[in-house]
């Protein structure tokens, strides 16, 4: 069970905490959610994109690889709803290192894009056009990364 201390630190009102714990508890088993059923627990389940998706904010919010607690995922959702612009980045930054160490390349970067488009897509099916194309992508990723093979957290923020 989470610790009280560790709740204060969350700026979900009272009413989206026990509301946000009852959500969990009916997914939990032994008080944890475990990853197979996290994309579930987000209420996103289906397709490659969105358990693309859940995956990433399952590894970048657990501090365990099976199962994630109440208390990381009120992080998660606290974040999802409050954060200030300086953690959406970070987190923004997380999804797209898939290696963990920091940089971004090309490709990483390309694969967090597309996602967002087949998320989008997905959201809009009558969506006609192309909302990136390959070029696009890499323009945008050689701006962020001033020509280099990769960008970091800190180059990321400085165009966020």
């Amino acid at each position: 069970m989470i610790h009280n201390q560790k709740l204060l630190q969350l700026r979900l009102s009272s009413q989206e905490r026990i509301y946000y714990t009852n959500l969990f508890y009916n997914f939990s088993i032994n008080d944890v959610v475990y990853n197979e059923t996290f994309p579930k627990l987000l209420g996103v389940f289906g397709t490659d994109i969105v358990d693309g998706f859940a995956k990433r904010i399952f590894e970048i919010f657990s501090s365990n690889p099976t199962h994630i607690s109440l208390f990381e995922y009120l992080k998660y959702i606290d974040v999802y709803h409050y954060g200030d612009e300086k953690e959406r980045c970070k987190i923004t930054c997380k999804l797209m290192d898939l290696s963990n160490n920091g940089k971004i390349n090309l490709s990483n970067f390309a694969n967090y894009i597309n996602l967002i488009i087949g998320a989008v897509k997905k959201v809009n099916p009558g969506l006609k056009y192309d909302l990136f194309t390959e070029e696009d992508i890499s323009l945008l990723f050689y701006k962020i990364s001033k020509n280099n093979d990769h960008f970091t957290y800190e180059e990321f923020e400085a165009i966020y």
